[in-house]
């Protein structure tokens, strides 16, 4: 027994990609906007760490126009069991 003034769980970590969501169901008016495409980086597949943030918005900047060159390559922090 632990005596505590709080708790801060952890809980599933999930992705977030409301905002990708939300631009794909726009896709009649990217033209308008002159957007032709959307990718979703990042958090949009699996929250992380910032430092993973980080790298994976400076790799999208690099290989912009580019074709992908594979897999990220570092591991990205996952709760026990799901690596």
């Amino acid at each position: 027994r632990v005596s505590c003034a709080s708790i801060l769980t952890i809980t599933a970590r999930l992705p977030q990609d409301e905002l990708y969501q939300a631009l794909q169901q726009r896709q009649e008016q990217w033209r308008d906007a002159e957007i032709e495409s959307i990718t979703a980086i990042g958090d949009c597949f699996a929250p992380a760490l910032i430092a993973h943030a980080v790298y994976a918005g400076q790799r999208y900047a690099q290989e912009f126009d580019t074709e992908p060159e594979g897999e990220v390559r570092f591991r990205r922090h996952l709760p026990h069991g799901q690596n």
